[in-house]
């Protein structure tokens, strides 16, 4: 009997297991959906759903792929291998109550202490530990937390629970062995070693960022993945400070830094993502160094802008409002300045685009670009949506080479917009930083007298002149001024050389009249051109008395 009750129960487990999804009994799910950011070759995003009893895989993909943080779903599908799948992906309804805002700039809880744990998780099979609780203290609480302090200028620092320093665990063993690496395998092995680490004393819950750090496991094509704005983050064996902090990134909710390659053009609207692209961005595929090691320039300027780390009170980064010229610091240079400028252009990939401009120097963090010779000779540009997570852009200024370590706008070259509306043009750029001309087509060039204008002046009197030139708000600096003069009873309009205004956009005249001057009456005619601006010809006049 008993023997004929195990063939049933094995049949009937048979039978359960090769019925079609449709025929499986079905449950509702809710939680909230999330990304797992599988920074494998080529990188991999995973639906999963976070629900008060564990996170799950998704099988199919979720409807949405853009969800907000914070979005409450309900899923209706079963279990299976840890995996929830959903026979029919059109029934996953957005619960109306729990839809949030659009994605919020700065992401919060990203800036101030960050509670780090990290746990050193060994499988139940031997394996070879590829470091000791040391070196990890070392490589978080020395190398990871001294980068992200230094590129948040000091808003971003990990502590631990109730230490300065991150708290890291001894080597815990859990019951999973290396045998396989699914999706479900990560939240198997992440739940387990957080069950550890309670055993040991710690609570996983009450840190803002766990690290699940794990021996080599062949069977993974990654060595980082993490939750995209949640809590947990893996490790496969060996990493590099790079690669950590990338994956802090992820739960920094940062996306990656990608390029746009609209080929032949530099924006239209038939451009391919390249995943990963920015070459200049930890959250990219950064170039390497001359060790063969990837570098570790900091997340690019939208990715900082997003997480809130330009600092305010040094004033960072810059809103450009009016056209004008700009002066940029090397992105990586110490000190205050401003490292990279923004501008709103409604035109560019949606009405909520903005540009961003940034210039890299092998300085800092940057200095193994010293072998990018192409990469430092301008400034590099993106494009986003601040409202979308996933348009993080980085342009390539010359489309015409297959290459992206042309990238940089360099002096003498101007990117329009192809709206047709915006342009910058680069004016210089050197170890010191560059200088930058933003044209808005709806500025205009005005003059501005700042000295009283005197209608009559007698022999020996000093005709002063200083008046500015403004495009938009800001000082028309390099603008050319063109002018000349007719002097009583002599019809030829005299000319002196044309002046180019400096940086402060004002031309300046002093002269005295001196008894040799005829006296009568003076006309002074000017006019003042700067890009794609001019004005028409402007005249004053003044009397000349003995």
């Amino acid at each position: 009997m008993e023997r004929l009750a195990s063939v049933l129960v094995v049949c009937v487990v048979t039978l359960l297991s090769s019925l079609p999804v449709s025929a499986q009994q079905t449950e509702t799910f809710i939680g909230q959906p999330k990304k797992l950011m599988i920074d494998a070759t080529p990188p991999v995003e995973v639906d999963v759903l976070e629900t008060p009893e564990g996170t799950y895989p998704l099988k199919p993909v979720l409807p949405w792929q853009h969800l907000p943080p914070g979005t409450q779903i309900e899923v209706p599908g079963h279990k299976q291998d840890g995996v929830i799948i959903v026979p029919d992906p059109g029934k996953v309804k957005v619960l109306p109550k729990a839809v949030p805002q659009i994605f919020q700039s700065p992401v919060p809880g990203t800036t101030g202490p960050q509670r780090t744990l990290a746990i050193l998780t060994r499988y139940s099979n031997p394996v070879v530990l590829p470091y000791t609780q040391a070196q990890w203290v070392v490589r978080v609480a020395g190398e990871v937390n001294a980068w992200l302090q230094r590129t948040s200028y000091g808003q971003t620092w990990l502590t631990g629970l109730t230490d300065e320093t991150p708290d890291v665990t001894p080597w815990l063993t859990i019951a999973s062995t290396n045998g396989t690496c699914t999706v479900a395998d990560s939240f198997t092995w992440a739940n387990q070693a957080k069950a550890a680490a309670v055993l040991t004393g710690y609570d996983p819950s009450a840190y803002d960022r766990v690290l699940i750090a794990l021996p080599a496991n062949l069977h993974c094509n990654w060595l980082g993945q993490a939750l995209l704005g949640g809590p947990t983050i893996w490790f496969n064996g060996t990493v590099s400070t790079q690669t950590i902090v990338h994956e802090f990134g992820h739960s920094f909710f940062l996306r990656h830094s990608q390029g746009y390659d609209c080929r032949p053009d530099i924006l239209d609207e038939s451009c391919t993502i390249k995943d990963v692209g920015d070459l200049l961005d930890v959250m990219g595929r950064p170039l390497p160094d001359e060790t063969g090691s990837n570098g570790l320039s900091p997340y690019n300027s939208v990715q900082r802008d997003r997480l809130g780390w330009f600092d305010d009170v040094r004033q960072t980064i810059g809103v450009i409002t009016s056209s004008g010229v700009y002066h940029l610091d090397p992105y990586t240079s110490p000190g205050a300045g401003i490292k990279a400028w923004k501008v709103h252009h409604p035109t560019a990939i949606s009405p909520e685009s903005w540009y961003y401009v940034q210039m890299h120097q092998p300085v800092g963090d940057d200095a193994y670009l010293e072998e990018y010779a192409d990469l430092t000779a301008g400034v590099q540009v993106h494009v986003t949506n601040p409202t979308e997570a996933t348009t993080i852009f980085w342009l390539d200024m010359h489309p015409e080479t297959t290459s992206w370590r042309d990238a940089a706008l360099v002096p003498g070259e101007r990117y329009d917009d192809p709206g047709g509306t915006l342009a910058v043009r680069v004016l210089e750029a050197d170890a010191t930083g560059a200088r930058i001309a933003v044209i808005r087509a709806e500025d205009t060039l005005s003059l501005q007298l700042l000295t009283p204008w005197q209608d009559t002046l007698h022999h020996g009197d000093t005709l002063r002149i200083e008046l500015r030139v403004l495009i938009g708000t800001q000082p028309a600096a390099g603008a050319l001024w063109e002018w000349g003069f007719t002097i009583p009873h002599d019809p030829t309009l005299y000319r002196p050389p044309d002046e180019t205004l400096g940086p402060d956009g004002i031309w300046r005249f002093e002269h005295t009249l001196t008894p040799d001057l005829p006296p009568g009456l003076y006309t002074i005619y000017a006019r003042v051109s700067w890009e794609d601006q001019q004005t028409d010809i402007v005249s004053a006049q003044l009397t000349l008395q003995p």
